[in-house]
């Protein structure tokens, strides 16, 4: 399984579905997962969820990941925002039923994240600052490298470029072979 990371708005599905179709694997969103099992939208359940609740639903979600085939790519958060401050997108318990073989840890200009998140207008969503978003990505970026460990594999740092999605999906490819 190769897990992709990275921020809202950086490209994670776009690039991950794109990647996937190349290499023949299945393509899978963590966020799609958590959404087809409650009946609010995913990212102010996560916001206004009590913990306990919340582990409870991502261990659900972490179960049905872990039975998926070995050739799937996982797209998901390595933080997630909530209303008692950052959560990891994979805590302990849960990287231990996952078989990851590769993480890719995808980033971007924090304007055209920017201008990425403006766009998007399903509810919930962040619409941050650039410092925010900075912040975001390099928060992120160490728990990539936690994530590794944990896991036992590599992290490949990957700059989704504007309008480079075919060039960053080929140097994607070649990595993975």
């Amino acid at each position: 399984m190769i897990l992709i990371l990275g921020a809202q708005g950086v490209g994670k599905t776009t690039i991950g579905k794109l990647l996937a179709k190349k290499i023949k694997y299945k393509y899978v969103n963590f966020g799609d997962i958590a959404q087809k099992k409650i009946k609010m939208n995913r990212d102010l359940f996560r916001r206004k969820t009590d913990l306990k609740s919340f582990k409870k639903f991502q261990k659900d979600i972490m179960d049905e990941i872990s039975k998926m085939n070995k050739k799937t790519i996982l797209t998901s958060h390595a933080l997630l925002k909530r209303k008692d401050g950052l959560y990891p997108g994979f805590p302990l318990e849960f990287v231990r039923k996952l078989k990851i073989e590769n993480i890719i840890f995808l980033y971007s200009n924090p304007k055209n994240i920017s201008k990425r998140r403006k766009k998007d207008n399903r509810a919930g969503r962040d619409v941050s600052d650039i410092k925010e978003i900075i912040f975001e990505q390099e928060l992120a970026q160490h728990a990539a490298m936690v994530y590794s460990i944990l896991f036992g594999v590599s992290v490949a740092f990957v700059e989704n470029k504007e309008g480079k999605i075919e060039e960053t999906v080929k140097k994607l490819v070649e990595m993975v072979k």
